[in-house]
């Protein structure tokens, strides 16, 4: 049901038919999304079973990002190689080097995700797609363009 690791998501050939928006591919996908929303319950459940060994109740609570104090080094894998290895300053507690730095999301991010850069090149392509003329798109990507040309392969896909 799940993935192959094809590594080719980005192509719009996912043999799973899972990274794709091709209807021949998807079909290949045999399972339900009622199997992959009960995936995700069980990794949630999971989650909540190593934050509780932790101590916490919440993610909220710090579980995550900032809490170096909670990671500790495991001398058993020590080797002569890193025998010698300070990692002090690795795990040392964010708040002692930023006092009052935000350890998780606390305001709302303005990415404008609803504006893809797929859609500009799909639409700024559609002459060369109909009709096949020659065309040079120079645009700005960004790492929030991490997606580009998932949709813009599938409309070439469709010819």
């Amino acid at each position: 049901m799940g993935c192959i690791m094809m590594k080719k998501c980005h192509l719009n050939t996912c043999p799973a038919g899972i990274a794709t928006q091709d209807p021949q591919l998807r079909a290949k996908f045999a399972g339900q999304p009622e199997q992959v929303i009960n995936f995700f319950y069980y990794i949630a459940e999971e989650l909540c079973g190593y934050i509780a060994k932790l101590g916490f109740r919440t993610i909220n609570e710090r579980v995550g990002v900032g809490r170096a104090d909670m990671l500790k080094v495991n001398e058993k894998l020590r080797t002569p190689k890193t025998a010698h290895l300070d990692l002090s300053a690795i795990l040392k507690p964010v708040w002692q080097m930023r006092p009052g730095a935000a350890t998780y999301c606390v305001r709302q991010r303005g990415h404008k995700l609803y504006i893809r850069l797929d859609d500009k090149l799909i639409d700024e392509a559609e002459p060369t797609l109909t009709q096949g003329l020659p065309l040079r798109i120079e645009c700005e990507v960004t790492n929030t363009n991490r997606a580009l040309r998932t949709s813009f392969s599938h409309r070439v896909s469709k010819l």
